[in-house]
């Protein structure tokens, strides 16, 4: 009888959802880098790859550095090749000089074990760090949170008895905006499945000082304030606003009636740009309500308005705002 070689069916490819910061992926901010989308390994060369080398490829060491965002990532693999860099580097990528050169003083880590799931943190605006998990959801390596804490939260990726980690889509400045899995179905038994046990709600303690919440504000006229340092008091916000950035109660009234007189230069320019938002998008995004940062006053007289932010995730989780 002639013999038929046992052969692995052909994998499944598919990317997890992008998960991280809320801003920074459609427009340069913060004079950095324009945000890059990588796919490491790229997706043409893992789908190009027969179904035994896609089973043994594994992921050796990762780079990575978390300041207040996780600004730096390299990844080397068991077949010898290695990627670029990611991250603050100037000379490489063109991101601002106040972020640093982080290109040869990032940290390694070895990666020994069967990769079984990616938890990924973040803030408001970037990943803040990564955590890879083992058999039993033992913590392989792991780098960051970084500092930064507004808005955070996090995410862990779990693969099914059938799937392995085959590599990374993320987007890239000089810091790491948002970051998902890319994950193959090998068909065959590839580990245990992570089992993550329930966690209570959790919520962020309230600042002493300042803090970043965030609402849907009809009629924003000034965009955000003072070119994105204030906040509005109010659902409808016209001249209800403060340009400094604090979340401490402040002279509403007085602020809001020196704004008020002004709207009679500010509202036609506004109309005329399609309901511009200078900090925040582009014409005729959302129209005439848009989210904008609201201030202290506004978390504790409309919390049912918040759209995120720690005042939101505190209400979200039973606890006062």
């Amino acid at each position: 009888m002639e013999h038929i070689p046992n052969e692995l069916p052909r994998p499944r490819i598919y990317v997890t959802e992008l998960v991280g910061g809320h801003t920074g992926v459609h427009h340069r901010r913060a004079g950095s880098a324009v945000p890059r989308l990588i796919e490491y390994p790229p997706m043409a060369e893992l789908q190009a790859m027969d179904p035994e080398r896609l089973q043994a490829l594994e992921f050796t060491q990762i780079g990575w550095k978390a300041r207040g965002g996780l600004d730096a990532l390299k990844f080397w693999r068991n077949d010898g090749a290695e990627s670029p860099f990611y991250g603050a580097c100037p000379g490489l990528n063109g991101s601002a000089g106040q972020f640093g050169d982080l290109s040869h003083s990032f940290r390694t880590s070895q990666i020994h074990g069967n990769i079984r799931g990616v938890t990924v943190f973040w803030y408001q605006h970037d990943v803040t760090g990564l955590a890879l998990l083992g058999e039993g959801g033992h913590v392989i390596a792991q780098e960051g949170p970084g500092s930064c804490r507004d808005g955070f939260g996090q995410r862990t990726f779990t693969f099914g008895p059938t799937e392995k980690l085959v590599g990374f889509k993320f987007y890239t400045d000089h810091c790491t905006p948002q970051l998902g899995c890319i994950i193959a179905d090998m068909g065959t038994p590839q580990g245990g499945v992570v089992q993550l046990a329930p966690s209570p709600a959790w919520a962020p303690p309230r600042a002493a000082g300042y803090e970043e919440n965030w609402a849907r504000i009809w009629l924003p006229v000034y965009g955000h304030p003072d070119f994105d340092k204030g906040a509005y008091h109010c659902p409808i916000g016209l001249g209800f606003k403060t340009d400094r950035r604090h979340n401490i109660p402040g002279d509403c009234v007085g602020e809001s009636i020196v704004s008020t007189l002004c709207l009679p230069l500010i509202a036609p320019m506004w109309i005329a740009t399609c309901c511009y938002v200078p900090c925040g998008g582009g014409p005729c995004i959302d129209g005439p309500c848009t989210e904008q940062r609201v201030t202290r006053q506004f978390v504790e007289a409309y919390p049912s308005h918040l759209t995120r932010g720690p005042a939101k995730a505190r209400r979200d989780a039973g606890q006062a705002v």
